[in-house]
């Protein structure tokens, strides 16, 4: 969904057949159809096979990408499988979906993707709602800084509040034409804020709208029985959020001059083309190119969050009442902020580990923590190649470094990480003095301390972030 395509789900190949059958009925094929390989009843196999057979007589099939684990993969890559274009390998990366799906379709695709990413007027936007005053209510300075960015981008004024009980400090003291209420919080949470809120009477008419990373069932309605407006969700999609403000701010049609922000030029702010684990496509939209300020929000990022693993893991293990419930937090914390960075991995893992820790689901607790923490060390190993100030180039700090000895000491360092030789530590020795003083002097000490508890996998991972820059 977030790729901008229409999605429908279901639980069983029969089911899958059925919504198959129905949309062609109405007229609207699907064009791609994901099926997972294990099912109960009737196997990813089975229901390709059926398909095959409803479409034999006609020219267009939708094209079937086939979802299998690490064990079935090497059994299928070996054998045709008719009527499916590719494979994809459990737990999915959602660049490789991505990817996967470009290659499948081309340049028609690409085009209808990028066409359904609306172009927003922030003209029109500043002279609809601009100058509306905004209480952001979020305890996070990640999430709050990357909304105020949007916020302020289209002429809106913006305050904030830490927790429920800031927020009423600042409704009882302030006129706000709307209230941005995050649910999960400190002190007081978004939904007690809001019951306070509107059993006092001038605030009946208040416009309260949720911001919130969860989207379970019933979320919205739990929102709205707090006395909500409406609900936008975390990470905050611009269109959404937008659309949201028009719907409850009265129109102003003022003629505003348009704010200094929107007419801020991305910077290089220090930010390498691609970096390992984040989307900065995705993040830098976001931000309407802001640089600057991604490249703050993900040193700020890896600064307060590296060790959440360890911690969620300590969390897990503990006895004190509200372990489970801390845990809980904290995964919900880093999938917010994940998803605001554009650490899609990441967000998706912490995701999971966060419904499964409120399931009580103990048995997936151990691998999902795995998984979590594998995508939390690569997006923090990524984020320690970055300078701690803006640069006007990122290659600046990489011409210091002596490549010609560098490159190789690389090379072998991979090969021992992968063998899980301890005779990489000797590489490590001889590449310090050589990254004294670089920007990858850090990722390698973080390897050096991974390496030092015979975790290479997590080594690995820092040593893809330095490779990024050879």
């Amino acid at each position: 969904t977030a790729f901008g395509w229409q999605v429908s789900g279901v639980d069983s190949g029969a089911a899958a057949l059925t919504a198959i059958d129905q949309a062609v009925a109405d007229d609207r094929p699907f064009q791609l159809v994901l099926i997972d390989q294990r099912m109960p009843d009737m196997g990813g196999l089975q229901t390709v096979q059926q398909l095959v057979k409803r479409w034999a007589s006609q020219e267009l099939r939708p094209k079937i990408i086939l979802l299998t684990t690490h064990e079935q993969d090497e059994l299928l890559q070996s054998k045709s499988v008719v009527g499916v274009q590719a494979l994809l390998t459990k737990p999915i990366n959602c660049s490789l979906l991505f990817d996967t799906v470009m290659d499948l379709f081309g340049q028609d695709v690409a085009k209808n993707f990028h066409a359904g990413r609306d172009e927003i007027d922030v003209q029109q936007l500043i002279r609809h709602i601009g100058g509306a005053r905004v209480l952001l209510v979020e305890d996070n300075d990640i999430n709050r800084q990357v909304a105020q960015e949007i916020l302020e981008r289209v002429g809106l004024v913006v305050e904030w509040a830490g927790n429920g009980v800031e927020a009423l400090h600042k409704v009882a003291t302030q006129t706000y034409d709307i209230v941005l209420m995050d649910v999960q919080m400190p002190v007081m949470d978004g939904y007690e804020a809001t019951r306070q809120l509107r059993r006092q009477p001038q605030y009946a008419q208040l416009i309260v709208v949720a911001m919130t990373a969860n989207a379970m069932s019933g979320d919205r309605e739990q929102c709205l029985a707090a006395g909500m407006n409406d609900h936008v969700g975390k990470p905050i999609h611009r269109r959404e959020l937008f659309d949201t403000l028009t719907k409850w701010i009265a129109p102003r049609n003022q003629l505003l001059p348009t704010p200094a922000a929107a007419f801020v030029t991305p910077s290089t702010g220090g930010l390498p083309e691609t970096l390992a684990g984040i989307d900065l496509t995705v993040a830098l939209e976001r931000l309407s190119g802001n640089q600057d300020l991604l490249r703050s929000l993900l040193l700020e990022f890896g600064r307060d969050f590296a060790d959440a693993g360890r911690k969620i893991g300590f969390l897990l293990e503990g006895k004190r009442q509200n372990d489970l419930k801390d845990a809980e937090r904290l995964a919900h914390s880093v999938k917010g902020m994940a998803g605001n960075i554009a650490a899609q991995d990441l967000f998706h893992a912490a995701l999971t580990l966060e419904k499964a820790i409120r399931d009580g689901q103990k048995q997936q607790w151990p691998l999902l923590l795995q998984s979590f923490q594998h995508d939390l060390d690569q997006a923090c190993a990524t984020i320690a190649t970055l300078p701690s100030q803006p640069t006007e180039n990122i290659q600046t700090e990489a011409t210091a470094i002596d490549w010609q000895q560098v490159r190789p000491l690389l090379t072998e360092l991979e090969r021992h990480l992968t063998d899980c030789n301890v005779l990489a530590q000797e590489n490590i020795e001889a590449l310090k003095p050589l990254l004294r003083g670089t920007a990858l002097e850090q990722p390698l000490s973080q390897l050096d301390s991974c390496l030092a508890a015979f975790d290479f996998d997590a080594a690995l991972v820092h040593w893809n972030a330095m490779n990024q820059h050879s």
